[in-house]
């Protein structure tokens, strides 16, 4: 039987054509749109399913490519031990990732250990498809350069909030742009970092402390040992770069929280950091005490998250009870175990360190006075090198001078003279005389340069930091260059400090530099555009540069710092890298002379610090007492900064102490850093961190932090010695020049 169906007439023919016809213009249409669908759907829609024994952490907030690197770099670093191995990272966006932060999600360090989930915290759904329910923690991250804090703290508010409401138990770690702002996060997260606070603070502190930003950085980011021993191979290959092995020794040294062992119960603050120096290497520079409430006795616990806590610097004389919390700056996380159970009759007579020691004292004492003599010869160094495009050309490096060898001046300090009045002379020619007349006279200044259309918030802080009554700059008058017109709340505030003057004008006309006296100024700060941080870094930072470069042609010793965007700009600044490698770009960015130097700031660096949360949660008081150390009757700190000092704790007569960078006493020149740690714990009552050298660097000079030197380490003329002490000691000037 046939089953053949022929269509005999016009009818049925008439129905199989529109079939035909139909499908050839629906079925194509149709199959387009499945496909865009199909293609639209993202791969990022999931939930996070964790292993039941796994813990997981949540990171989310406003952030980019650069912000989440940092993050995620810092929180699987080796350093912080098998923890952070056995922990997932759960990353919720509402929006998908970016090519960067693909592309970077895919390395082999992050593709089995972190997800990217899309959704909002603010939804109860997106904290089911995370987990929010059993996570260990929550860091909130926030925009570095706001054009609108309020309006994106206000959002962080919100994160912190829906959160806070579904797992009340979850630890929340946040960011917020604004000070005011900062205490409706006291009963929903458990640390707060202000990034308009910080990052005011900082630079402000290293104006009054050369490099202070960047020894913080250092002391906030971990390095592994293979990286640090990959850069000091690379340091080796060019006997030239011999001073950059210090460098990198120091960057591997970091903040470790510690329990104090039987052996250090009645001793002295100051008798304990000099004996763990010279037994473990370590600094112990600072202790925290926790105020027991009734009920809770002092050898039961450290404390709760609900004990009143207070972090002393260099308390001095303060007697060890063996409930505090210490704190030092070490290059090994075993310090926290060795620290816990030292015993000070342990040392035996073949202790290796000891016999090195020892034979090191006896073999160079009578090398000493002539090393001494032989240094005392150096001559003055600038501060600021050369700004000028990194070529990244290996081949055309001078040979450099030994660093032992007397520092002398190589340019041709004439033809510099007669270009810079060259360029003077340029400047100033269309300036009327009577502009300005309230800072025609000024000299020795500070000059805060502004270059976007809005004037500045928060300057109060960093002028607050300037004006701390131990601080170096208090008596400098200082300058605020800016196109953007001051609120008369703004005036009224800054000219409560006293020799604050605001000049209209742009640090990108070298006339206005003129104006504002720059070739008379002591130090000069940059500030960033806030309106480029959505600029790719190509040219983000590109009016920085420029305002960095106006006052390197108009100065022969000011001392500059500049605010960056994003840190590859930093390879813009000063000379190109000092040591080549293949690491990765943070390491690259560390490794940049003027990040060495101090030179340059970017607050991305914040979010390692937020990090370093999660293993010591006391890393944001220590940096805020760093920054803001102003004593209890200071009343030039500013209201919107916290009081790290209060009266509540004035029973206790515990002393703090403030950091200080000074030159290093000239009778210890020549002697080891131990003697130099030794002399100033015993005649100064002050503790040492490290130290702010100079070495001859491509036929210039060129300065660098060393964070807690080896103990070897022979101390030069032209050294500067970081130190917490509770006044400038007496065997130095007043100024840090």
């Amino acid at each position: 039987m046939s089953t053949d169906l022929i269509p005999d007439s016009a009818f049925t023919r008439a129905v199989i054509l529109y079939v035909m016809l139909a499908g050839a213009l629906y079925i194509p249409t149709a199959l387009s749109e499945l496909l865009t669908l199909i293609q639209e759907r993202s791969k990022y829609n999931h939930s996070y399913k964790g292993e039941i024994y796994k813990e997981h952490i949540i990171v989310t907030g406003d952030f980019d490519s650069t912000s989440l690197f940092e993050f995620l770099r810092e929180f699987f670093c080796l350093d912080h031990g098998l923890a952070t191995m056995n922990t997932y990272v759960v990353i919720m966006h509402p929006d998908e990732p970016d090519e960067e932060i693909v592309e970077f999600l895919e390395d082999p360090a992050f593709v089995t250990r972190v997800q990217y989930i899309k959704g909002t915290p603010t939804w109860r759904r997106s904290l089911e498809k995370i987990r929010a329910d059993t996570a260990s923690a929550a860091f909130l991250l926030t925009k570095k350069f706001s054009k609108n804090g309020d309006e994106d703290d206000a959002n962080q508010i919100m994160r912190a909030l829906a959160i806070k409401k579904y797992n009340r138990k979850l630890h929340i770690y946040s960011q917020v742009n604004l000070p005011e702002n900062v205490p409706h996060f006291d009963f929903l997260a458990k640390d707060v970092i202000c990034i308009d606070e910080i990052t005011m603070g900082l630079m402000a502190q290293s104006l009054v402390i050369p490099g202070f930003a960047s020894l913080v950085v250092l002391l906030t980011t971990s390095v592994t040992d293979d990286t640090v021993r990959n850069l000091i191979r690379s340091a080796k290959k060019k006997p030239e770069l011999n001073w950059a092995i210090e460098y990198v020794r120091g960057i591997k040294h970091e903040i470790y929280a510690v329990t104090f062992s039987d052996a250090f119960i009645g001793k002295t603050f100051l008798e304990c950091s000099e004996l763990i120096y010279s037994r473990l290497g370590a600094v112990l520079f600072s202790i925290g005490i926790y105020r027991f409430t009734k009920g809770c006795f002092p050898n039961s616990q450290l404390g709760s998250d609900t004990s009143p806590f207070q972090i002393f610097l260099n308390p001095r004389n303060y007697k060890i009870k063996g409930n505090e919390i210490g704190f030092v700056i070490c290059d090994n996380a075993e310090v926290t175990a060795k620290m816990a159970t030292f015993n000070e009759n342990s040392r035996r007579w073949y202790d290796v360190t000891y016999i090195a020691k020892s034979a090191h004292n006896l073999f160079n004492r009578g090398n000493r006075n002539s090393k001494s003599s032989k240094l005392k010869s150096t001559a003055p160094l600038r501060p600021f090198t050369q700004v000028k495009i990194d070529a990244d050309d290996e081949d055309d490096l001078s040979d450099l001078e030994d660093p032992d060898i007397p520092l002398i001046p190589l340019c041709n300090v004439k033809s510099d003279e007669e270009i810079l009045r060259k360029n003077l002379k340029k400047a100033a020619a269309n300036i009327i005389e009577s502009e300005d007349h309230e800072i025609k006279d000024i000299t020795d200044h500070i000059i805060i340069c502004d270059q976007s259309k809005d004037f500045p918030e928060n300057l109060d802080i960093f002028i607050s930091v300037l004006r701390e009554k131990n601080s170096t700059c208090r008596d400098m008058p200082v300058i605020i260059l800016s196109n953007g017109k001051p609120s008369d709340t703004q005036k009224r505030v800054l000219k409560e400090f006293g020799q604050v003057y605001i000049i209209k004008g742009s640090p990108l006309r070298r006339r206005d530099l003129v104006r504002v006296r720059v070739n008379y100024a002591k130090k000069c700060v940059v500030l960033s555009d806030s309106s480029n941080s959505e600029k790719l870094y190509t040219n983000a930072d590109a009016a920085s540069l420029m305002v960095a470069l106006n006052i390197e042609s108009l100065t022969n010793d000011c001392y500059v710092l500049v605010e960056c965007i994003y840190r590859e700009t930093f390879k813009m600044i000063g000379e190109s890298d000092s040591v080549k490698n293949n690491e990765e770009d943070y390491i690259q960015a560390l490794m940049r002379p003027s990040f060495m130097a101090g030179n340059v700031f970017t607050p991305s660096n914040l979010d390692t610090m937020l990090c370093q949360c999660f293993y010591n949660r006391h890393i944001p008081l220590i940096m805020k007492c760093l920054v803001f150390s102003h004593d209890i009757d200071d009343k030039m700190i500013s209201p919107k900064i916290e009081r790290q000092l209060n009266h509540e704790w004035e029973d206790l007569r515990v002393d703090s102490g403030h950091l200080f960078c000074v030159d290093v006493p000239s009778h210890y020149i020549g002697n080891t850093y131990n003697d130099l740690y030794s002399y100033l714990i015993k005649e100064h009552q002050a503790v040492p961190l490290g130290l702010y050298r100079c070495v001859t660097h491509r036929s210039g000079p060129h300065n660098y932090i060393y964070v807690n030197p080896d103990w070897d380490t022979i101390v030069k003329i032209s050294d500067k010695v970081y130190l917490i002490a509770s006044k400038l000691p007496k065997f130095t000037s007043n100024s840090t020049e």
